[in-house]
């Protein structure tokens, strides 16, 4: 994780996790796409297919559009996206700072200590079907062991 450092674990930062439901659900579609009906649903006349209002998994644009829409409520929120690392939204107000990670719809938030990370949580569940999984414990295949002067990764 880019944005762990020594300091931040020592000052007692903590990291959370956040997991998105159906986050390529959430994706607005820029084109018009047409599929066959699914399965077990007939159409009231043959041959009619099915406009998409909204991205669906397997799509080519869904990954696109999940992250856009993601990045437009988080720049909305004033969060600012690092241009090094494309996965990494920070944002700084006074002596406020957040710092989220993101791949795909899992997400590690951590903040400087203050109420903060609370606020913006309630604001990415009003934005999201949101999953708060708590304390970083394991995150794409990676244990996360905590003490107090140290952040230890296993796989």
């Amino acid at each position: 994780m880019m944005f762990v450092n020594c300091c931040n674990i020592t000052k007692g930062w903590e990291f959370h996790q956040l997991d998105v439901h159906n986050a390529f659900l959430h994706g607005n579609l820029h084109k018009e796409i047409y599929m066959r009906p699914p399965p077990g649903f007939h159409p009231p006349k043959p041959n009619q297919v099915c406009k998409l209002k909204k991205s669906l998994y397997g799509l080519q644009q869904a990954l696109r559009q999940w992250i856009f829409k993601l990045a437009t409520s988080l720049q909305h929120y004033s969060f600012f996206q690092s241009p090094l690392y494309h996965s990494l939204f920070v944002y700084h107000k006074g002596d406020v700072f957040l710092a989220l990670w993101i791949y795909v719809d899992d997400l590690i938030l951590t903040d400087n200590g203050h109420k903060s990370c609370h606020t913006f949580k309630s604001y990415l569940q009003q934005c999201f079907k949101l999953k708060d999984l708590k304390a970083l414990k394991y995150f794409l295949g990676i244990e996360a062991a905590r003490s107090s002067q140290s952040l230890f990764l296993s796989q």
